[in-house]
């Protein structure tokens, strides 16, 4: 483990790193202790894949999962991760996620409304379904933060 100060007084803060395997490609690099533990590399390669879909979703804003990833070449399942952590969502609940506690169907996230209220969420999560879904509301939307 290796220390690292950032150079200001001796009472400030003072962020510990540690050499780790990157998770995506094994590598191994400085973890400075918060984040995903994957290498800047594979970090860069991430950022770059979720441009090219946010690039894609603006320009089509009414794809489906499926053609976003034969478009865009994208991994389904990597789409589907970006979806569960509220990065893309679907504008309606057709996009099969479903809350991990009670299975109700959702558009973005891990829980629906109620179970993350009653998990202290406290108010719904942002980009959950609470109402009807239309014929044609299973497209992706990129979600602006």
């Amino acid at each position: 483990m290796t220390l690292h100060s950032s150079g200001r007084s001796a009472g400030s803060r003072i962020r510990r790193s540690e050499t780790v395997n990157c998770r995506v490609c094994q590598r191994i690099f400085e973890y400075r202790g918060y984040g995903p533990k994957v290498c800047p590399n594979c970090m860069k390669r991430e950022d770059d894949l979720f441009e090219k879909v946010r690039t894609y979703l603006e320009t089509h804003p009414r794809a489906t999962l499926v053609q976003t990833h034969m478009d865009t070449g994208v991994s389904l399942r990597k789409l589907q991760a970006w979806i569960r952590e509220d990065r893309l969502g679907y504008s309606s609940v057709a996009g099969g996620l479903s809350c991990k506690l009670c299975g109700t169907p959702i558009v973005s996230g891990t829980l629906c409304p109620k179970c993350s209220s009653r998990m202290g969420g406290g108010t719904p999560r942002k980009g959950s379904y609470s109402g009807q879904a239309t014929e044609d509301d299973n497209k992706m939307r990129f979600i602006k933060h």
